[in-house]
């Protein structure tokens, strides 16, 4: 998996090499490539009394109060409310968790979270896989789509609880988007399904690097 990764970019392994796995196996198992997922549609205007129209900003209607993500693990659907993220690369990319235990950071930069049994944890990788070149700084209010193309900014969702890890992204869609971020904290909205599993919510972390 490390030889499929350009070195010049941050890549998973300082946080879980399951991740690299993943992906490649959705790159890999999808016929099309990947999926380039259109802009939502602009809202249309509502007359008085109606209801609001949303922000043309996605980021703006984003709640970053607290952390509050569903994930569909193996055993039922699971709501995680704790947190933790890394950042690598100098902010090229991100490593996000989220989970229903708290998450031990005093060395989550080098070995990554993970979950005991009967916990559960989700990662959600934003990074940018097999980059010719250095990946810019991932900017507040930027909207990342989901694909299994390489060499553009996506992200990837690992689910673990236990021994067990669910980590096939075949027929993944969906997107994240990075609503708030400074050096201390980063905050992630995520709407993602697959074919085994699903991550929908807002992280809201600290930053470790």
């Amino acid at each position: 998996m490390i030889a499929v990764v350009n070195p010049r970019v941050p890549t998973l392994a300082r946080t879980t090499a399951a991740v690299g796995v993943l992906l490649l196996a959705s790159a890999c198992s999808d016929s099309d490539g990947g999926s380039d997922d259109a802009a939502p549609p602009a809202a249309e205007s509502t007359s008085a009394g109606s209801s609001p129209t949303p922000s043309s900003d996605p980021a703006a209607d984003v709640d970053c109060s607290a952390t509050a993500v569903s994930a569909t693990f193996a055993d039922g659907e699971v709501d995680l409310t704790t947190s933790a993220a890394v950042e690598l690369g100098d902010g090229s990319a991100y490593t996000v968790y989220a989970g229903d235990f708290t998450i031990p950071t005093d060395d989550i930069s080098v070995a990554g979270a993970r979950a005991a049994e009967g916990e559960h944890l989700a990662t959600l990788a934003i990074t940018t896989f097999n980059a010719e070149e250095s990946a810019p700084e991932i900017e507040v209010g930027q909207v990342v789509p989901y694909t299994t193309d390489f060499g553009v900014l996506t992200f990837a969702v690992l689910l673990q609880s236990g021994t067990d890890i669910l980590g096939n992204n075949v027929g993944g869609t969906g997107e994240a988007v990075v609503a708030q971020l400074s050096d201390d904290e980063i905050c992630v909205s995520v709407d993602y399904s697959d074919d085994e599993k699903s991550l929908t919510g807002v992280i809201v972390a600290p930053v470790s690097s």
